[in-house]
């Protein structure tokens, strides 16, 4: 049953947006941090 937590884990990355968006927030506050200018979109 070990098996099963690892994938309910990894499928909960795609299904919470809060998650997602954070992440792209922190994506492009870390490009800016180290100078890559990225463009959302």
């Amino acid at each position: 049953m070990t098996n099963n937590s690892s994938s309910s884990s990894t499928s909960s990355k795609s299904n919470v947006p809060e998650a997602r968006e954070a992440l792209n927030r922190f994506k492009y506050e870390v490009a800016s941090e180290i100078g890559v200018p990225l463009k959302q979109g």
